[in-house]
């Protein structure tokens, strides 16, 4: 999440500052009044490419590329030449126009998919609909200009010789620099897997670290390296990290299916994961332990809590998903313990249940790590516990010793004071 000064606020809306999708003369016109939908359409009927600004309105940056930038004449040519323009607002306010909450679906779809995560962040698409490029912050004319050639070419090309054949390791790994750039998931994967079919040496620290980003499956390459070697794995990655990776295939291969039927597990980058499927009636939770037990009993439990924490929390049964939290706890990873907290904190109303998940959170403030999170999740529920003194003394000192860190922490302790819902 971004963060931005008071100052800045008040004075973009002091000053009138719109952000429209309207054509500057001479600079780029951005189209209006279509859906995100309808312009990959018209690109494709067009044979044309598609710039998309992802801006947010409090954005200084965002703000000097549309008055110094996208207003000159020679970005105009080339742009509306070359593109079809799109501007997109990831943020909402309660100014915006009718046009901007028509797109507001569209750009939390975009937001998402593309992993954006800094403003202002340009994703460039073929006519096909496919993203071939992107960059991000304030970029000087000539260089954006550049920058947009580029996207004409390189990652286009790149997969047109993958497709027909090319594997050399050389051309595998630009194509996946490139497709880490413009997050396709999808191609990623398998430019990589097939990359390391190429290595003779498949612990250096570069080919673990693609290992982590592309195992998704029991087949793949790179999962019988982090079954067989999680120390050197783990050296590159993090404490425990290689089995939290195994851990979550198995999840998605094995305890799906007996969650839902005709389950899906779609992955977008940077975490984001959505599994489809009708949740089970009924789950065979003997069948399921005894396959893991069998197969994997290394990390049968651990996959079996996180198979019930997924269906719990997804019928919702809070009941239940107390329950299971509360006998995995000791196998839980400490930020899957915090995060089941919050999940009672925010979503539940049972009395017991919030009790219970406030004993996890005190235990896990008792252990010393002091993470501001767990601090968050235990606060918050000593709150809804109606334990309101405790739970703002909690906040008040995570605001005096975070200082500038501690936005959050503010938000919601002023909300405390006023006694108001904070969930």
């Amino acid at each position: 999440m971004k963060k931005i000064s008071i100052i800045i606020a008040v004075c973009l809306s002091c000053c009138g500052y719109l952000h429209a999708q309207t054509a500057v003369p001479g600079g780029i016109d951005f189209v209006k009044g279509l859906t995100w939908a309808q312009i990959k359409e018209k690109a494709k009927t067009e044979n044309r490419y598609i710039f998309v600004d992802v801006f947010t309105t409090w954005c200084v940056p965002c703000i000097k590329m549309d008055k110094e930038v996208f207003t000159q004449k020679k970005v105009g040519d080339f742009f509306n030449k070359n593109f079809i323009n799109v501007k997109v607002q990831a943020d909402k306010g309660k100014n915006d126009s009718d046009p901007v909450k028509r797109w507001y679906s569209d750009a939390a779809y975009i937001a998402a998919t593309y992993n954006i995560d800094s403003y202002p962040t340009y994703l460039f698409f073929n006519p096909q609909g496919e993203i071939v490029h992107r960059t991000t912050g304030f970029t000087e004319a000539d260089k954006f200009i550049a920058a947009a050639t580029t996207a004409k070419g390189t990652y286009f090309s790149q997969k047109m010789r993958f497709d027909a054949g090319e594997r050399n390791p050389d051309s595998l790994l630009r194509l996946i620099k490139s497709a880490q750039l413009v997050n396709d998931v999808k191609l990623l994967s398998i430019a990589i897997n097939q990359y390391l079919s190429t290595q003779k040496d498949l612990l250096s620290d570069e080919n673990i670290k693609f290992i982590s980003e592309a195992t998704n499956n029991t087949t793949d390459l790179g999962f019988k390296i982090l079954r067989t070697h999680p120390v050197e794995a783990d050296r590159v990655l993090g404490k425990g990290r290689s089995a939290e990776i195994v851990k979550m295939i198995l999840f998605d291969e094995i305890a799906l299916p007996y969650l839902r039927t005709d389950a899906s597990v779609t992955k977008y980058g940077g975490g984001m994961v959505v599994y489809g499927g009708k949740l089970r009636d009924t789950v065979d939770w003997a069948g399921l332990k005894n396959k893991l037990t069998t197969e994997y009993p290394d990390l049968s439990e651990r996959v079996m809590a996180s198979s019930k924490l997924h269906y719990y929390e997804e019928l919702p049964d809070w009941l239940k998903y107390t329950e299971a939290v509360s006998e995995a706890e000791g196998i839980m990873d400490k930020s899957l313990l915090n995060n089941s907290a919050y999940i009672i904190f925010s979503q539940c109303e049972n009395d017991e249940c919030i009790k219970k998940a406030l004993g996890w959170a005190e235990r896990l403030v008792s252990s010393g790590n002091g993470q501001p999170e767990y601090l968050y999740t235990y606060g918050s529920l000593l709150y809804k516990s109606g334990r309101t003194k405790e739970a703002t003394e909690v906040f008040e000192n995570a605001v005096k010793s975070m200082g500038n860190q501690a936005e959050g922490f503010a938000k919601q302790l002023e909300k405390m004071k006023k006694g108001e819902k904070i969930w």
